[in-house]
């Protein structure tokens, strides 16, 4: 799972101080989901292609810390997806951080361990079957929240900016000196 954090505006109570909490919280889950929007939808262009599940579970989930009123988005596979596969079903959220990060070597036997770490020593018992190679990892998420995050930004200054906007225009407000206030 990708969390983006991001820093939109230099200071964002000094426009959205005017507002509600409940209109501040409806124009940064706008913001986040229309800023979000380009990230997935390059994770799914990236995404491995053996089966093509890792792609099609991409998705973005919008929550909102209710402490601070810090509103993000969760990028990644989703859960309880799952998708018929040639050995079975297949569940992208099992193996997701497998292969963002990659494997080490590992005993891949029936019952096999490895090593087991027994006080300062380790025991390698058990071993059956080969060994793994391991696999390289592909960070997708990583690289395709890095080269969309300028139009990421973009969208979501534009959402809220049109969002202050329609708010101070319904209560009546001056919108042209929040505008400025920034």
């Amino acid at each position: 799972m990708m969390v983006g954090r991001w820093k939109i505006l230099d200071d964002p109570d000094k426009r959205l101080i005017g507002l509600k909490r409940a209109m501040r919280n409806k124009i940064l889950r706008k913001a986040v989901r229309a800023g979000s929007k380009p990230i997935r939808q390059a994770m799914k262009a990236n995404a491995p292609k053996r089966t093509g599940s890792m792609g099609s579970s991409m998705s973005v989930r919008i929550a909102t810390n209710k402490k601070t009123g810090a509103v993000y988005a969760v990028i990644g596979p989703r859960r309880r997806f799952q998708k018929k596969g040639v050995k079975g079903k297949v569940t992208p959220t099992k193996y997701a951080a497998l292969v963002v990060g990659g494997t080490k070597p590992h005993a891949i036997g029936k019952g096999s361990t490895l090593g087991r770490k027994r006080g300062k020593r380790i025991v390698a018992h058990n071993q059956r079957g080969g060994l793994h190679p391991g696999s390289k990892s592909n960070p997708f998420m990583q690289r395709s929240h890095a080269s969309t995050r300028e139009s990421s930004l973009s969208a979501m200054r534009k959402v809220i900016e049109d969002g202050i906007v329609e708010a101070l225009a319904k209560s009546g407000g001056a919108a042209s000196t929040v505008a400025d206030a920034g």
